[in-house]
Order: structure tokens, then C-alpha cells, then sequence
């Protein structure tokens, strides 16, 4: 019944970030030749976001803080080509091979920017001995801070040669009308996931982990690795938001479906199936190792 710690805030905190830009422009068009059509285009994407000047009035356990604005975080300009085609297999209109490749990029909002706002909110758990009995947390009865970043500026910053993720995306489909009123497809779908994002904290290298092995809780006889941090770098923070060179992701899928009219009205349904397949061996946390492949 007695109280041993409190959580403390850097209270109070103004926090924004703006979307300057987030402007798409594409252009696209259709060429038929005889039994085959095709539908080039091209997207270009751009997006700018910041973060104004902020200041927040001193608090019970913080000073007053000011940060500049930050500028360009990201400023992205991306060009996507696409391109489709179709044939007309039997020269009917009955049965046709379809096909699309295209670029995707990522889309983007507030969140983007926030990551990197200096103005971090952030908690600090302190022991605590209840001195007079008031059951109210004063300063002198607290013990010291446990987090080292605790009212400071945030410790997240962007890559400044962050660039942004994007998918190139393939499918291939046959579409046939086996009645008048009745057409199925099916469709073969594959997506690549490229420059995905990878949060490394640059103060805590891999070097400074120490290994431990431990039996397999299971009771198969065998050690499983438990890697812990140096306790002379515990606690340190210097994250910076960049791309991965190692990690990747691909989905690939199936769908069978149709398309039925019937005096007037429409039914349609079908089926998906497909599994995603990620290798995030890329990571600053070797106990995240373990599994990291599903491939393998």
C-alpha cells in the first residue's frame, strides 16, 4: 500500500507539422491496333512537408523550449511510368489476355513530418518515497531521472537522403465471356516493395550487444540467443529514419472472379487468394534475427 514510483511528464508541449505540398499529375492514353491495345501513362508525384517554429512554456519538471522551423522533411519528386496491354485472343471480343506493369508510390501525410518534430512528448518513471503521507509526489521526494532524453529535444531525425518506398506492381489476367451475359477472369498479381523504411538508433550499435544463451523453454534441449545492451549505453538515443538496402518485401496473389447479367441487374464476386513474403534481416536489434527471413 505504500507508493514506490510516479510517472512524470514534459508537459505541457505544442506539437505541428504541415503538408506543404502533396500535388499528383498524370497523363495517359489508349492506342488500338487491330486485335491489340495499349495504355501507356505516367505519374510524377510531389510532396514537401516542415514543421513551424514551436515554443512551449516551461512545466513542473522541463524549462521553457524553443525549436526553429525545419524545413524539406521530405521535399519528394518521383516519376512513375506505367504501361498495359491487351489482346484480343480469338479476334471476337470473347476472350482477351490483359496485362499491367506499373511504379507506386508511397503515400504520405502529417505523420511523415511528426516523426522527426523536435517537440517530443515524452514520460519519465522516478522512485518515489511519500515523505509526509499526502499522497502527492512532491520534488524532494523523488528519486533521479531515469531517462536521458527526458525534456529535451527529440532525438528522430530524417535522413536528409531519405527517399521515398514504392511498389512496382505486375499482373497478367484472362478475361472470357462464357455466355452472353456471363464473363469470369483470372488474375495473377505480384508486388515488390522497394527502399522500405529503417528506423536506426545510431547511438547503440550492434557491437555494443551482449550475447547470452538460454535453454529453449519448450524442453527440446536446445539454447536459444538472448541478446542485451551494454549497460553503459543503455538508454542512449540517436534515431534517424533512413532506407533499408537489405530488406525487402514481395506479395503474390490469385483472383478468379465473374460478372453476370440478369434483366437488368448485375452480380459479381470471386475470390482472392495470396501470401506476402518479408526479409527484414536489416536491424539494429540482433534478437529481431531470429525469423527475420521468411523465406528461408
Amino acid at each position: 500500500g505504500e507508493p514506490f514510483a510516479v510517472q512524470v511528464l514534459n508537459t505541457p508541449i505544442t506539437q505541428r507539422s504541415k503538408v506543404n505540398h502533396d500535388l499528383g499529375v498524370f497523363v495517359q492514353d489508349t492506342w488500338t491496333f487491330d486485335r491489340v491495345t495499349l495504355s501507356p501513362g505516367v505519374r510524377w508525384d510531389y510532396f514537401n512537408a516542415s514543421i513551424p517554429e514551436q515554443i512551449a512554456p516551461a512545466g513542473r519538471f522541463v524549462p521553457e523550449r524553443r525549436f526553429a522551423e525545419v524545413e524539406n522533411i521530405p521535399n519528394w519528386h518521383n516519376v512513375s511510368p506505367r504501361f498495359g496491354a491487351a489482346y484480343d485472343l480469338g479476334g471476337r471480343g470473347t476472350t482477351a489476355i490483359k496485362g499491367h506493369v506499373g511504379l507506386y508510390v508511397e503515400s504520405a501525410g502529417t505523420a511523415l513530418p511528426e516523426r522527426s518534430n523536435p517537440m517530443l512528448f515524452s514520460t519519465d518513471t522516478r522512485t518515489w518515497s511519500d515523505l509526509n503521507g499526502d499522497d502527492i509526489a512532491q520534488e524532494n521526494e523523488l528519486g533521479p531521472s531515469t531517462n536521458r532524453s527526458f525534456g529535451q529535444r527529440s532525438s528522430r531525425n530524417m535522413d536528409p537522403g531519405l527517399e521515398r518506398p514504392y511498389q512496382i506492381v505486375w499482373n497478367v489476367a484472362v478475361n472470357h465471356e462464357l455466355l452472353s451475359n456471363l464473363g469470369v477472369a483470372v488474375t495473377y498479381t505480384q508486388r515488390n516493395f522497394y527502399k522500405l523504411n529503417l528506423l536506426r538508433n545510431l547511438a547503440i550499435p550492434l557491437t555494443e550487444y551482449t550475447r547470452f544463451d538460454v535453454p529453449d523453454p519448450r524442453g527440446n534441449g536446445e539454447l536459444l540467443p538472448i541478446y542485451s545492451i551494454n549497460r553503459p549505453v543503455f538508454g542512449l538515443v540517436d534515431q534517424i529514419d533512413t532506407n533499408s538496402t537489405e530488406n525487402s518485401q514481395v506479395y503474390r496473389g490469385v483472383d478468379l472472379s465473374f460478372n453476370w447479367r440478369f434483366r437488368g441487374a448485375s452480380v459479381f464476386g470471386g475470390t482472392s487468394t495470396g501470401h506476402s513474403i518479408a526479409e527484414t534481416c536489416e536491424t539494429d536489434n540482433p534478437n529481431n534475427l531470429r525469423f527475420c527471413d521468411e523465406s528461408a
